[in-house]
């Protein structure tokens, strides 16, 4: 019953980032640029692997349903050690008081 709200482009992409066999399975890059879906979320960036991070984009994070989440954190999981430290440093950059938190208002 719970599928019934999932649009049909959602199903396509979880049912290609679960393929089992790593060779037929789309990369965290590859999904973003074949599925308009993500689209709606990111925007192309030349800083810190071309990630783009915008408070307006983690305000609606924490409206997204469970899917969407779940989708957003299989490919986060996909992304390299350095991309994660870009991400770190963009982070700390952001972090007005260094408390760890974003202050967003």
């Amino acid at each position: 019953p719970c599928w019934r709200k999932i649009s049909n482009e959602a199903k396509s992409i979880l049912r290609a980032l679960l393929t089992k066999s790593p060779a037929a399975r789309p990369s965290a890059a590859e999904a973003l640029v074949t599925y308009s879906w993500f689209k709606e979320f990111t925007k192309p960036d030349s800083s810190a692997a071309g990630v783009t991070i915008e408070i307006s984009n983690l305000r609606d994070f924490q409206s997204f349903g469970k899917f969407k989440k779940a989708v957003l954190n299989v490919i986060a999981s996909q992304v390299t050690d350095k991309a994660v430290l870009d991400l770190r440093n963009i982070f700390i950059n952001i972090d007005a008081n260094r408390d760890g938190t974003l202050d967003v208002g």
